[in-house]
């Protein structure tokens, strides 16, 4: 809702700005020019018919406040102000334009754009500007934080489960095995992989969080939607890098002994890093190109280019 302003009704132009004596008191029949010192919080402003729920500033000429829903109105006996601060009246309705994710946060908002039209009423545009930029520095880091609160929970709530799963295989990785012959230790280690690579992506979105760009007018459900998205491509990645360790294609140079170890430690990184499986997946197409080795005349092995 963008604030009335409402036009003074005068039958003649006076050359002179009447003395506050010649301003209207009467509250159940205003006209303009009128005493606006008079109204106090929880009256109804007799020309916009709203209820003064909170009063910003007033004068004899002048009143900004709050109505009940925290919208900032005001009113005037000219419109002087209108006319010389055209571009920071139109600010204001852009700032309330804003959305606002925690509705703890608009009272507050409201109350810095109101300060600033107060300012502009006394025909004070640098103290009116500076409100301005304040109240949009301050809700659009609110903001932030809110959308930073959707985004890491829905990352949080995703990585749960993979975690309490990790936690459950390594501690009783004999009784599964023993349980379920199927559950081979290849593919025991790619799931072990998956699972620690979906952590790592969560430590991933802790350290970028700060440093990401959140557009909080996406909504609730788009931030959700890529945070759980997040962790499950950290999830995936890592199981193909597991795959990729099974399969001899990297890693090869790690004795058995530490072999597991190792596993856990690239999957998370795998899951963290932005760098890890791009990186795979490249060497996989590069040495996708060749056919298998040939041995030379030399007993070596040399690799050829493959038909296309």
């Amino acid at each position: 809702m963008n604030p009335a302003i409402v036009t003074p009704l005068t039958d003649a132009k006076a050359d002179a700005t009447p003395t506050p004596v010649d301003r209207c008191r009467d509250r159940l029949n205003p006209r303009y020019p009128f005493d606006f010192s008079i109204l106090k919080e929880g009256e109804l402003e007799p020309f916009l018919d709203k209820k003064i729920t909170s009063l910003i500033g007033s004068d004899y000429d002048y009143i900004v406040f709050l109505d009940d829903e925290s919208f900032v109105w005001w009113d005037l006996n000219d419109d002087v102000v209108v006319n010389k601060f055209g571009d920071a009246i139109t600010r204001v309705a852009v700032l309330e334009s804003i959305q606002i994710g925690d509705r703890s946060n608009i009272d507050t908002f409201r109350r810095l754009v109101a300060e600033g039209v107060a300012r502009l009423c006394e025909q004070n545009p640098t103290a009116a500007s500076w409100s301005f930029d304040k109240a949009e520095e301050w809700i659009r880091a609110r903001n932030q934080e809110r959308a930073r609160v959707w985004y890491l929970s829905a990352a949080f709530a995703v990585t749960i489960l993979p975690m309490l799963l990790l936690v459950g295989m390594m501690l009783w990785k004999a009784s599964l095995q023993a349980w379920s012959p199927t559950l081979r230790p290849s593919v025991f280690d790619v799931i072990v992989g998956a699972c620690a690579g979906a952590i790592g992506a969560f430590l991933s979105v802790l350290q970028r969080t700060r440093k990401t760009e959140l557009d909080i007018s996406a909504g609730k459900r788009l931030h959700h939607i890529e945070g759980g998205v997040r962790i499950l491509t950290g999830a995936i990645g890592a199981a193909l890098f597991a795959v990729g360790i099974k399969a001899n294609l990297v890693l090869g140079f790690v004795t058995p002994q530490y072999a597991f170890s190792t596993l856990l430690v690239f999957c998370m990184v795998a899951g963290l890093s932005e760098r890890l499986v791009p990186s795979f997946v490249e060497q996989v197409e590069a040495t996708g190109g060749y056919s298998a080795p040939k041995p030379d005349k030399n007993g070596g092995a040399a690799r050829t280019k493959a038909k296309q």
